[in-house]
């Protein structure tokens, strides 16, 4: 059977699904999933085994017509053109293409037309495509100069006061036994062996992007500490979505805004602030919560 490949490779893992080249015909025909595939992070050769492991799974007994792959960091040719060589290699046949993941995340949600996407997972991004089809990105600068907002931002801030806590300077004790419950955080050096010493030369990223949900937890309940986190989290997410939708000419012409990744899935205080921070500074904006998977953006575009 002819099929094509969607692949959504991202932080915190890879997703692929093949499914009917008509996309009349409905459903998936295959599933596969692996760990993270960010290049940023992982390195360039660890992201294109793991999305080629995925996508070889998925296309076994069948004729691959096209694959698309949105990838984390994929807007950087150097990210992109081992990904699409890998697969143009092993499927000489088919029809490659790779995007950046918040372009499928973006068409998960907006089918056609101009849109923004504000994504906060383990990293985070704004992007936005413009009426004449252009890409604008705002964010998507990885863990070490960028990712505001995204769970990273999130867990190390939540390290960062269990440390003041540990130290004496702060009071959120909440946040520290948030931590505790995750690593081994009993004194002051112990948390210093676990971030600088259990895992080489620093925590890993998805490590502290998974003490995010706790946080998130924490501030509904009331928690002032993890509320502040929230709340700057919140606005630095909003001025990457704000930057992209100005960049793409759409600031002022009811854009469609799609709120994806694995903190914005749910409503939290989280949503429900960078919610307000968009409806504020994007005139007439319709702001939702991406209801389906971002794989099913790379399935569309694959159909292109």
């Amino acid at each position: 059977m002819r099929v094509v490949i969607g692949v959504d490779a991202g932080g915190s893992k890879t997703l692929a699904v093949a499914s009917t080249a008509s996309a009349a015909d409905g459903g998936h025909l295959a599933r596969a999933e692996r760990g993270p595939a960010n290049a940023t992070s992982l390195g360039v050769a660890a992201a294109v085994d793991t999305v080629l492991d995925a996508v070889r799974q998925v296309a076994a007994g069948h004729e691959v017509a096209a694959i698309c792959a949105g990838a984390a960091g994929a807007s950087r040719r150097g990210v992109a053109f081992p990904i699409r060589k890998a697969l143009l290699a092993a499927f000489p046949s088919a029809q490659v293409r790779i995007v950046d993941d918040a372009a499928i995340a973006l068409r998960a949600g907006v089918p056609n037309g101009p849109g923004v996407v504000v994504i906060a997972g383990t990293g985070s991004i704004g992007y936005a495509e413009d009426a004449e089809g252009g890409s604008h990105r705002s964010g998507g600068l990885g863990w070490l100069i960028g990712d505001e907002g995204s769970g990273y931002a999130i867990g190390l801030a939540a390290l960062r006061e269990a440390a003041r806590t540990l130290d004496g300077r702060g009071s959120a004790h909440a946040l520290l036994a948030l931590v505790r419950e995750q690593m081994p955080a009993s004194d002051r050096e112990e948390l210093l062996d676990t971030v600088y010493t259990r895992s080489g030369e620093h925590l890993e990223t998805a490590r502290v992007a998974a003490l995010a949900a706790g946080v998130l937890q924490l501030a509904g309940a009331g928690d002032r500490p993890a509320a502040k986190i929230v709340q700057a989290a919140a606005q630095d997410l909003g001025g990457l979505g704000v930057a992209a939708a100005r960049a793409a000419g759409l600031a002022s012409s009811n854009p469609r805004v799609v709120l994806a990744g694995g903190l914005l899935r749910e409503g939290s205080l989280l949503t429900y602030l960078l919610q307000t921070r968009i409806e504020n500074d994007l005139l007439g904006a319709v702001v939702t919560r991406l209801e389906r998977e971002p794989v099913e953006g790379a399935l569309a575009l694959a159909r292109r």
